[in-house]
């Protein structure tokens, strides 16, 4: 079994949520996550308008993905192994429904690039 990368993976966590609050500070308030092609196999609807959406991407308020992205750096602080963590993020997921957008109704006006997120 391979060592589990705690500090590694708190690093880059810490770097992801410093991204996000300087997105904020800048005036950013939603952030949308394209699907990565494992994810987008199955079909699903836009949150707002109901279409059944090809192009469908997470759309979080900034300051809502900030808190989960500190939630999930809490738990990796508490979890003990590689598997716990998962486990426990995978919980921390389910918890809320993620709402889903579509180019046409993305607040941004923009169809999604699959190769970053956008903030705006």
């Amino acid at each position: 079994m391979a060592a589990w990368r705690k500090s590694a993976l708190l690093k880059d966590r810490r770097a992801f949520i410093e991204h996000l609050q300087r997105l904020a500070a800048e005036g950013c308030l939603w952030l949308v996550v394209p699907l990565t092609e494992d994810e987008s196999s199955g079909l699903f609807r836009c949150s707002k308008c109901k279409a059944i959406a090809p192009d469908a991407a997470a759309l979080y308020s900034l300051a809502t993905h900030i808190e989960f992205e500190q939630e999930v750096l809490r738990t990796i602080e508490a979890s003990n192994s590689e598997t716990e963590f998962d486990f426990l993020v995978s919980r921390i997921a389910e918890e809320e429904p993620t709402p889903m957008v579509c180019g046409k109704c993305c607040p941004r006006g923009k169809p999604h690039r699959h190769d970053l997120n956008h903030a705006f």
